[in-house]
């Protein structure tokens, strides 16, 4: 017997917290210019108060809407 999976919906959830390069530059030994050249980032979203598992339900809850 065979069984099959597929992929049938997607959906993805960021923090609204957008912390930059800038920012970093203020606490850290480095600036905008110096980690976006390096890296190609020029902000991250970060979760301050929310778990890993917060973030999950948020994704589940939109899937779960979609089907």
């Amino acid at each position: 017997m065979n069984s099959f999976a597929k992929i049938t919906q997607t959906a993805s959830f960021v923090p609204e917290t957008i912390v930059t390069n800038d920012q970093l530059a203020q606490i850290m030994d480095t600036s905008d210019d110096w980690v976006s050249t390096r890296t190609g980032i020029k902000e991250r979203r970060i979760a301050i108060e929310e778990n890993t598992s917060d973030l999950c339900i948020k994704v589940a809850e939109q899937l779960l809407e979609k089907t």
